[in-house]
């Protein structure tokens, strides 16, 4: 069980972690012109559920490590990963910091203060979920091509210490993300495929539940 939790929060941590404290700004590359193109066709709906399954091939293991739950963004409450298998577990990204909901439904939060810069690494979190490359070029070196119906860019830290963790992230989309790649420099991959789920102008009761009070 520990191990299994060990790999869940691996799984849940292992994207957040290489975006939270990423607070430097870097220079973009690529085209303008077609990186405020994908930014004005993303979706923009003030809550966006889609369904994820991550696959992630850790040094050391002869067979890669699935999970697969749903993410949820709601425009000024923060978002939600939750993962549904192999283990129930979740954890809430806000402006106030950071909760996990274990499979009881139990709650253990630390401020912003106490988990070190949770905030503006939520909001990273957040840009890099939707696909928000205007937003993402503040924090990486981007570079994107493709049309942009099927666009890629390529996002490499600036920040040495975190550079020196994550080689480059890979994210794909259209008119909404699709996929997302990690490469770190240990060797570790990780790959993440989005399927929008629903759109909507409020959370449901149990996405709401989710956030807390």
């Amino acid at each position: 069980m520990n191990r299994d939790r060990s790999l869940g929060t691996r799984l849940a941590r292992g994207l957040a972690a290489a975006v939270l404290g990423v607070l430097a700004q870097s220079a973009l590359a690529g085209d303008e012109r077609l990186l405020e193109t994908i930014a004005a066709q993303l979706d923009t709906a003030p809550v966006v559920v889609a369904e994820f399954t991550q696959t992630r091939r850790i040094s050391g293991l002869n067979q890669p490590v699935v999970s697969s739950g749903q993410v949820v963004f709601a425009r000024g409450r923060g978002l939600v990963w939750q993962i549904e298998r192999p283990i129930r577990h979740a954890y809430v990204f806000s402006a106030q910091g950071l909760t996990e909901v274990d499979a009881k439904g139990e709650r253990r939060s630390r401020t912003s203060g106490q988990a070190g810069g949770v905030a503006e690494g939520a909001r990273v979190f957040d840009a890099l979920l939707r696909g928000d490359l205007i937003a993402l070029r503040e924090h990486f070196e981007v570079e994107v091509q493709g049309p942009r119906e099927a666009w890629t860019a390529q996002l490499r830290p600036r920040r040495a210490e975190v550079a020196s963790a994550l080689r480059v992230l890979t994210i794909k989309g259209g008119r909404e993300l699709r996929e997302i790649a990690l490469t770190e420099t240990s060797g570790d991959l990780s790959h993440i495929a989005l399927r929008v789920a629903r759109r909507g102008d409020a959370l449901a009761p149990a996405e709401a539940q989710l956030f807390g009070p």
